[in-house]
């Protein structure tokens, strides 16, 4: 289980609301040790059918260029999904 997870399911908890991964990860390289312009290309996924007409609460655990929060809301949105709210734990500083 990673970081990100562990993290959702304790908001899930404190908020009350269920806690699914409704996102496939098409590309599997890890944006840990990638450049600036690596991570802004960010990584690919796909959201599965049953997110379609909910809200949706992303939880992340570090931010560094946004990317991968992008893509996420990306793909929710490509099936209908109107509301993608993105939390993180943290965000490294800005260059």
């Amino acid at each position: 289980m990673d970081h990100a997870e562990l993290i959702a399911r304790e908001v899930g908890k404190e908020l009350g609301v269920p806690v699914k991964n409704l996102l496939r990860r098409m590309t599997h390289e890890t944006q840990t040790h990638r450049s600036r312009q690596q991570r802004l290309l960010g990584p690919t996924f796909r959201a599965h059918c049953l997110a379609t007409g909910r809200k949706v609460l992303v939880v992340d655990d570090v931010v560094t260029t946004g990317a991968t929060l992008h893509a996420v809301r990306r793909a929710f949105r490509s099936i209908g999904v109107e509301l993608v709210e993105c939390w993180a734990v943290a965000a490294t500083p800005s260059r």
